[in-house]
């Protein structure tokens, strides 16, 4: 479609748009549906030709299949084996090698065809052979290397997932519209510079015309002024006065003067003729002329005097009335009293290839002395004589085309005065590829059509710099473009296989490592059983009553019994871990009666403890849970010695609250001292990384990871050390007809300032909820954007927190519901993200806000941000 708007029309345009997209046809879908392409093509162009919508050569058209044909079968020759499961771009050098056959290698048949084409289609071997060559080849390989693998993206069995494909299409159709519109556009651009240049020539010849025809019109009425004006003028002063109007390179060759002569004064002419030129002269007539009767008015117009003389002696004495192509222009010459042309002959019949048009202007100086004649006209006028002007016309066009200074025209003149076309100067033109401009114009009462073309076709002409850089950077940029387009996909599926290589290496080193935490595991095990031996034996001496062992001695051999069974539990455990026996066991359970049970078991060990643990529980918590109750309760068991020895010399307050997100619902187990000292152990662990305080903190922090929780230390604005576990169960809500809007309605309020805290759904910060809590604020968290309108209007917040959400759906909720509200009954708006998500916010969100902190975040900090907006 490109190559057909290109204007001028061309077929050497074609050339490599049918090699590219043959090739293609042939690589994808095989021999037979090339052929039946072009087959077709080349029927439905002889229709076109027959019923004259095209014009073409039929047998270029047929040279330019055969060379698709070539270049076709050459390309498939090289890449056979590289087509068949998608080998082409199974790495990133194979797509190099392949990109480079089917477009700059094989495109060189294009290129070649591209050269003689332009020959066939000019007729001359003067035209610009290697312009036709790169046209040809760019337009191929840039046809070829859009088209080629698009359609093997399309077509057969592929090993890149469907958006990637579709990306690489759009992509590549994208990137050839956007070439095609450049050359387009280039194209465009020169032909307009082009035009410029014709139009600028022919602004300059037709200059040029009017001049010359200026200056011939003065020369022909001086001279005829000048024989008005005199009495008598003799050779000397003729050829005098002429002198001074004549010039050399002056289309017109040469002046005379032709007295009218009656037949009766023919002879007294003569001999003045003899008296004033010293030679031999006799009236030169037609034998009609001298067999007229005495009484019948015949006039002669014959020569007397010419300038220059040299070369053209021989018009003396010529009668020039006789002559047929002259006779008309002095009849009417003598009655518009202007310079009439005469049609074009040749006054030397030796010459006839060098025509003169001759100019007649009648002198009627009744005045002058020596008249032999005179000539009346049909409306009175009187002429004594002619004063003529022979113009060469090759002169003359000549003139007109060296007058331009680009010399890019060529032009014939075609007479059409009397209504039929008469080529009087130059041979028919070829208008083809050329541009051309047809004119007509009034040369001295003769209407001549000038016929001006360009000398050489466009492809002839040299071609400016913007040309070939255009033509070099377009195929030079887009087959790095597709190149880059293709190597994305390259790279993808070679990093598939590389990342399948690396996953069956790694299936190997698990099934390897595997087998030997299954042999660390059974070795933990024989240590369980070999150590449990001498701690029966033990038990044995401790209840028998027979032995008398001290009750001092005894206790302490009690307490080192109770920790080896303690650290034998804890090695079993890690052993089943080590096993990899990961699978989480989720089950429903009553939550309320499970955390009753922990408390009382904690109430049980804390009697020999010398601190003991609180529970603070919740009313938002629920129910029932779905979760692995035995790897929980074993969690919470497990942490009880351990949270006592961190907090060793002060009891402990665990609170447990829900947060409930869209599917399941995050459990906060804070640990927190009741009297908080620097003495305690867990000052010095706020650093370091807690699994390492004991074998059964080990195993408490394995077991959070397993549960997908997590534990960390945290230091509060009040600079104590809180313990916090966080872990996602799922919830599960009776059939009570409660959703979580209901819930939230029949919280009461308490005299804590009421935070709404907004995060994402499945959101993974959990570092701000402990951090409020902390801070001793009601948190009220909603992740999901249909309760998020609700919640802004009716949970009477004094304070809103934006934890860092970034979806445009739920910002545009954001924004909207807190611009309905009034700016006297709107919340505090905070903010806190991380900078690069920031920075993406829209200017009207970042309004909002009347604060803003970035992560990390301290609790000093937000403590300082939050002390701003709370209400007093």
């Amino acid at each position: 479609m490109v190559a057909y708007t290109i204007k001028p029309f061309s077929l050497i345009n074609f050339v490599g748009p049918v090699a590219g997209i043959s090739t293609a046809i042939l690589l994808v879908w095989g021999n037979f549906a090339l052929l039946s392409v072009l087959a077709s093509s080349l029927l439905i162009l002889l229709l076109f030709n027959w019923y004259g919508e095209l014009d073409f050569n039929l047998a270029i058209v047929i040279l330019i299949y055969l060379a698709a044909l070539l270049q076709s079968f050459w390309a498939k020759q090289l890449t056979y084996k590289l087509i068949n499961k998608q080998k082409w771009v199974a790495s990133r050098s194979t797509l190099i090698s392949f990109m480079m056959k089917i477009g700059p290698l094989v495109g060189l048949v294009a290129a070649v065809c591209g050269i003689i084409v332009a020959i066939l289609d000019n007729n001359t071997f003067n035209t610009s052979l290697g312009y036709a060559f790169f046209r040809g080849w760019s337009t191929s390989v840039l046809v070829s290397v859009f088209a080629i693998p698009s359609l093997l993206f399309i077509v057969g069995k592929q090993n890149l997932n469907v958006s990637k494909r579709v990306f690489v299409i759009v992509s590549s159709v994208l990137g050839c519209i956007a070439i095609g519109l450049l050359f387009l556009i280039s194209q465009q651009q020169q032909q307009h510079i082009r035009n410029d240049l014709y139009k600028k020539s022919l602004y300059e010849l037709n200059h040029a015309l009017v001049k010359e025809i200026s200056d011939i019109t003065a020369k022909i009425k001086a001279m005829t002024a000048y024989f008005n004006s005199s009495v008598e003028v003799n050779l000397i002063e003729f050829t005098n006065y002429a002198n001074e109007i004549y010039q050399a390179d002056s289309s017109v060759k040469f002046f005379q003067w032709s007295p009218v002569v009656s037949i009766k004064e023919k002879l007294a002419f003569e001999q003045y003729a003899k008296i004033q030129l010293g030679i031999e002269y006799s009236v030169i007539a037609s034998d009609v002329e001298l067999h007229v009767e005495q009484n019948d008015f015949t006039p002669f117009t014959p020569v007397l005097y010419i300038y220059p003389e040299q070369y053209n002696d021989s018009y003396y004495g010529i009668d020039l009335y006789a002559n047929n192509a002259i006779t008309n222009t002095i009849t009417l010459s003598l009655n518009q009293q202007e310079p009439i042309a005469s049609a074009p002959f040749s006054l030397n019949q030796k010459n006839e290839l060098a025509p003169h048009v001759m100019l007649t202007h009648p002198v009627n100086n009744r005045r002058a002395l020596n008249t032999f004649g005179e000539m009346k006209s049909s409306s009175g006028e009187i002429a004594v004589g002619f004063l003529s002007a022979a113009v060469d016309l090759e002169t003359f066009v000549n003139k007109l085309i060296n007058s331009t200074s680009s010399k890019n025209i060529s032009m014939n003149i075609i007479d059409v005065t009397s209504g039929e076309r008469y080529l009087i100067y130059g041979d028919k033109l070829d208008v083809q590829n050329r541009l051309e401009d047809v004119e007509v114009i009034n040369f001295f009462g003769r209407k001549w059509q000038l016929q001006i073309i360009e000398k050489s076709t466009w492809l002839s002409q040299n071609k400016s710099w913007q040309t070939w850089v255009m033509l070099f950077g377009g195929v030079i940029g887009g087959f790095v473009f597709q190149l880059l387009i293709l190597m994305m996909a390259a790279y993808s599926i070679e990093l598939s296989y590389k990342v399948a290589e690396k996953t069956r290496e790694l299936i190997k080193a698990n099934e390897l490592s595997e087998k030997e935490n299954l042999s660390k595991a059974h070795f933990l095990q024989m240590l369980t059983i070999e150590l449990s031996v001498p701690i029966k034996l033990a038990e044995r001496l401790i209840h028998n009553q027979h032995v008398d062992i001290g009750y001092k001695k005894l206790q302490q051999f009690s307490d080192v019994t109770e920790q080896l069974k303690h650290i034998l539990t804890s090695v079993s455990d890690l052993s089943t871990l080590e096993s990899r026996n990961n699978k989480l066991d989720n089950q429903v359970f009553d939550f309320s009666y499970f955390l009753n049970q922990i408390e009382n078991k904690y109430q049980e060990k804390a009697l020999v403890a010398s601190n003991k643990i609180k529970f603070l529980f919740d009313c938002e918590l629920p129910n029932f849970v779905e979760a692995d109750q035995t790897r929980l309760e074993k969690l919470l068991l497990v942490l009880q010695e351990n949270i006592l020895k961190l907090f060793l010399g002060s009891d402990v307050q665990m609170s447990i609250k829900a947060h409930y997100h869209k599917d399941f619902a995050t459990l906060f187990f804070t640990c927190s001292a009741l009297t908080p000292n620097t003495n305690m152990p867990v000052t010095s662990w706020l650093k370091k990384d807690i699994a390492n305080f004991s074998t059964s903190m080990a195993l408490a922090t394995e077991l959070v990871h397993i549960l997908k929780g997590n534990i960390k230390l945290i230091l509060v604005p009040t600079g104590d050390i809180v313990m916090t576990i966080s872990l996602p169960i799922g919830t599960h809500f009776q059939e009570s007809g409660l959703n979580k809007i209901d819930e939230m309605n029949v919280i009461p309020l308490n005299h804590k300032a009421k935070v709404l805290l907004i995060e994402e759904p499945l959101s993974t910060n959990f570092e701000t909820t402990p951090l409020l809590l902390g801070l001793d604020y009601q948190v009220e968290i909603i992740d999901d954007v249909s309760e998020l309108s609700y919640a802004i209007h009716n949970l009477n917040s004094s304070i809103i927190i934006i934890d860092n959400v970034t979806s445009k759906p739920y910002v545009s909720e954001i924004e909207a519901s807190l611009n309905k509200m009034n700016e006297e009954d709107a919340p505090k708006v905070i903010g806190i993200y991380r900078g690069i998500e920031y920075r993406q916010l829209s200017s009207s969100f970042k309004n909002i806000m009347s604060d803003c902190l970035l992560y990390p975040i301290s609790a000093e900090s937000l403590q300082s941000v939050l002390a701003k907006v709370t209400p007093k």
